[in-house]
């Protein structure tokens, strides 16, 4: 009985050196590669922000005028959208925080019972379900995340212009810089 645990246990030191060995060996190809990596999600980023940006400030029409009922009546439709949002993205977290209270009572489980002297394999399965589970709640953060960037209401500031001729519109005051450089005196 001895001698069959001493094998599983060495076969296990052999996987996990093997791990390690193809980890060290793959390791300096991965970071050659990260370069050209981050350059493509560079690209995707710029186009996912891109779209994101256009779809949160949509292109008004050029001198577009709206009778004040059709603008409540816009204001209305926009309001019942943004409720109907709200509570859909209200489900989708109760569900995702259902999927992850159920799956951390399963994972709290399997440790429980691993710890019984003829269980100890759901000793092993509730590590990787701790693994799988910390994945879970990282994933729901950032969808959280993504839910409220895309509730936040858009903040325009609105300049007063003037109308000029040629069907120019000039600002009435320029808009201060982000930065400004200044000299140092020596």
């Amino acid at each position: 009985m001895n001698g069959v645990l001493l094998d599983v246990e060495v076969a296990a030191v052999v996987a996990l050196v093997l791990v390690v060995v193809w980890v060290a060996a793959l390791l300096p190809i991965a970071l050659r590669k990260r370069h050209e990596w981050q350059l493509t999600a560079s690209v995707s980023r710029f186009g996912r922000s891109s779209r994101r940006l256009a779809s949160t400030y949509p292109a008004a029409p050029p001198t577009a005028t709206v009778s004040p009922a059709e603008e409540a009546e816009l204001r209305r439709a926009y309001a019942a959208h943004r409720r109907a949002e709200v509570a859909r993205v209200r489900r989708l977290r109760a569900r995702r925080r259902q999927t992850l209270v159920r799956f951390g009572v399963a994972v709290a489980g399997a440790f429980v019972f691993g710890l019984l002297p003829h269980l100890h394999a759901l000793f092993d399965l509730a590590l990787l379900g701790l693994f799988a589970l910390a994945g879970y709640a990282a994933l729901c953060v950032r969808a959280a995340r993504e839910e409220e960037y895309r509730l936040a209401a858009p903040v325009a500031r609105v300049r007063p212009v003037v109308p000029a001729p040629g069907g120019v519109v000039v600002p009435l005051r320029p808009v201060r810089p982000s930065f400004v450089i200044v000299e140092a005196t020596s």
